[in-house]
């Protein structure tokens, strides 16, 4: 897994494992991801420095900052308030890059492909 929190990347997709990677400056991202269906994404945030006050006052001044096409689910919030578990959804995994330079200033992101636990039942089901 490859944590990230530099400025607008590329993005290279590798799901094989269920991560879904983040690399570092290259000069275009193409058209990766444009006609997927739609996935889901659980995005874990770190609060720089363990500061969940300005992410917070961003969202209240500014809201999500989502680009269109990349939709919110729901999140929780660790009691120590240092890290949110995001999930989100889109068919463009790029829209996720968009989202977070916005706020790659103040979090530090890690973003993982995910499924249903109903789904991943379905897939096991033959292996049983």
């Amino acid at each position: 897994m490859y944590s990230r929190s530099a400025s607008p990347v590329r993005v290279d997709i590798d799901l094989s494992d269920g991560v879904f990677r983040f690399w570092r400056p290259c000069e275009s991202a193409g058209a990766i991801g444009q006609t997927m269906a739609k996935g889901l994404y659980m995005v874990i945030e770190r609060f720089k420095g363990g500061d969940a006050a300005p992410v917070y006052r961003r969202f209240r001044d500014r809201g999500r900052l989502a680009p269109e096409g990349l939709s919110y689910v729901s999140s929780w919030v660790d009691t120590n308030l240092e890290r949110c578990f995001q999930l989100m959804e889109t068919d463009n995994p790029l829209l996720l890059d968009e989202w977070i330079a916005r706020w790659s200033d103040i979090v530090d992101f890690e973003v993982h492909a995910v499924i249903s636990s109903a789904e991943a039942a379905e897939r096991i089901a033959p292996r049983l």
